[in-house]
C-alpha cells in the first residue's frame, strides 16, 4: 500500500515538474510588445449647399404653349454642392399643393444640368415620389422625382473643406398645348426640394 502512495506522489511530482517546465519552455519563445502610437478615427462632415441663381417661375396670365416655346421662358436655376467631406445622394423633388385647381397632368416639365445639352421637348410629370417623409411642406399634394445624383464629399486640410462635388440645374414649366379652355383661371404651385442621403465611403 505504501508503495502504491509512493509511485502516485512520485507521478503527480512528475507531471508538476512537466507543466513547468512546458511552462518555462513557451515563455522562452513568446516576445510581447506595445503600441507606441496612438489609434485614432476621425468622423466625416455632411453638409449640403443649396443656392437659387434666379427667380423663381411666375407665369402670370399664361397659356398653354407648344414645347419649344415653353423651353424658351425664363428657367428656375439652382446649384447643388457638397460642402463637407462625406459623399451623399440626392433626389430632386417638385412638391405640389392639395389647393391647387390646375391638374400636374397638364404640366410640362425640362430640367437638365448645366453643360449639358439643352433637351427639345418637355416631359410629363410621372414619376411620383411616395417617401415623403422627410418633406415638410405645408398642405403637400403629390410629390414627383425630376433627378437623381451622386455629388463626391471634399478634402479636409487643415479644418477647411474643398474640392466637394457640384450641379448646376436648369428648371422650366409650362402648360403643355394639349390642355383647352379647362385651364383657364387655374392655378398651380409647387416647390422645389432635394433630399440628401449621406453614403459610406469606400
Amino acid at each position: 500500500m505504501k508503495m502504491r502512495y509512493k509511485l502516485s506522489l512520485l507521478v503527480i511530482g512528475l507531471m508538476l515538474i512537466g507543466c513547468l517546465y512546458i511552462t518555462q519552455s513557451y515563455a522562452l519563445w513568446v516576445m510581447t510588445d506595445e503600441q507606441t502610437n496612438e489609434n485614432e478615427v476621425e468622423v466625416g462632415c455632411f453638409s449640403i449647399g443649396f443656392t437659387e441663381a434666379s427667380e423663381s417661375i411666375n407665369l402670370n396670365n399664361t397659356y398653354p404653349v407648344i414645347d419649344s416655346i415653353g423651353l424658351n421662358s425664363n428657367p428656375y436655376v439652382f446649384t447643388l454642392s457638397n460642402t463637407c467631406t462625406v459623399n451623399n445622394s440626392y433626389i430632386i423633388t417638385l412638391n405640389t399643393i392639395n389647393t391647387n385647381t390646375l391638374d400636374a397632368s397638364k404640366i410640362k416639365y425640362a430640367l437638365y444640368k448645366s453643360g449639358e445639352e439643352k433637351p427639345e421637348v418637355g416631359s410629363k410629370l410621372s414619376n411620383v415620389n411616395n417617401d415623403t417623409e422627410y418633406l415638410d411642406i405645408e398642405n403637400l399634394g403629390v410629390s414627383y422625382i425630376l433627378d437623381t445624383g451622386i455629388l463626391n464629399g471634399g478634402t479636409k486640410v487643415d479644418g477647411e473643406v474643398s474640392g466637394g462635388g457640384e450641379v448646376t440645374y436648369n428648371l422650366y414649366l409650362w402648360i403643355d398645348e394639349t390642355a383647352g379652355n379647362e385651364v383657364e383661371g387655374q392655378t398651380f404651385e409647387a416647390s422645389i426640394n432635394v433630399i440628401n442621403n449621406a453614403i459610406e465611403n469606400n
